[in-house]
């Protein structure tokens, strides 16, 4: 597993060296204050003015020469203290730096695997031949749109989508073409969505479509905008498939997930029953099916 500092982002790469600097720029201001206030106060020692008019020449000579001999000393007490500062500082960085360096990779590789896990868990929540969401994803998304139904009443649209005469299509024109109308079906569903809802391959030309937060006024649009999206787009490659969809908006939760995709599989199978090629509306309140009043069509048969 290969990983690089550069992996880390700016917020993460403050968050663990920013300790570690400060510590440092501490440390750094003490040892060059404390030097600096010693050079200062042997200046303050070293800077006699000798009054020569008050003094007699030989006593200005000798303390002439005192005054010399403490410059002198001066500059090298100066000159040991930088020195000492710069050992003190170099000495605290070392370990300083090191242990940055330890806790920095360690973030980064930290990082990498948390990538690898999210990547990993995508992969396993994702179609491989769509790339869409598969059957295990589908199934967490609809949980957490029953839960929300069921604890702060936001309701959801579920829609069943079935390719039909797919089979005949995936002998006739062979597995390469199967999969390229699959792909096609998944791109054009991907068109018609918002960004928040989920597209779903459940297995062979079965899909699904979940929109949370929608209820059953403003389904029949973006269903009958999908309906003729994917009729032109299969008619533009000339293959011989059309759709049946079954859309149920649910305003109360049903007893289970799997129950309102059941409700959902059982209206689609209803329009393949009438003669495949529409799409048929519901809502369910109360734990019955009521068909979309729009329709006009009766789907009181179809129980939970």
């Amino acid at each position: 597993m290969r990983f690089t500092l550069l992996s880390l982002s700016p917020r993460r790469l403050a968050r663990v060296a920013g300790p570690y600097l400060l510590l440092w720029v501490a440390l750094a201001c003490a040892i060059i204050g404390l030097a600096w206030h010693e050079i200062a106060a042997t200046r303050e020692l070293a800077d006699v003015r000798l009054e020569a008019g008050n003094l007699p020449a030989a006593e200005f000579a000798a303390l002439a020469a005192l005054e010399s001999r403490v410059r002198d000393a001066q500059r090298r007490h100066a000159r040991a203290l930088a020195a000492f500062a710069v050992l003190a500082l170099a000495a605290l960085t070392l370990p300083i730096a090191l242990a940055a360096r330890r806790a920095l990779w360690a973030e980064a590789h930290r990082t990498l695997i948390e990538e690898d896990v999210a990547l990993e868990r995508g992969q396993e929540r994702t179609d491989a031949l769509t790339g869409v969401a598969n059957r295990r994803g589908f199934e967490e998304a609809l949980a957490a749109c029953h839960a929300d139904l069921a604890e702060r009443r936001q309701p959801f649209v579920l829609a069943s989508v079935d390719i039909d005469r797919f089979r005949r299509l995936n002998d006739t024109r062979g597995k390469a073409t199967g999969d390229q109308a699959l792909k096609r079906v998944a791109r054009t569903l991907a068109t018609t969505i918002r960004r928040s809802d989920l597209i779903a391959r459940l297995g062979g030309d079965e899909f699904a479509v979940l929109m949370p937060n929608a209820d059953g006024r403003a389904m029949r649009r973006p269903f009958n905008a999908m309906f003729t999206a994917l009729t032109v787009a299969m008619a533009g490659e000339g293959w011989p498939v059309s759709f049946s969809i079954g859309v149920v908006a649910f305003e109360t939760p049903s007893a289970a997930p799997q129950e309102a995709s059941l409700l959902a599989d059982k209206l689609m199978a209803t329009v393949k029953a009438s003669g495949r090629n529409g799409v048929r509306f519901a809502v369910y309140r109360g734990g019955k099916l009521y068909p979309d009043p729009g329709l006009g069509s009766a789907d009181e048969d179809i129980a939970v």
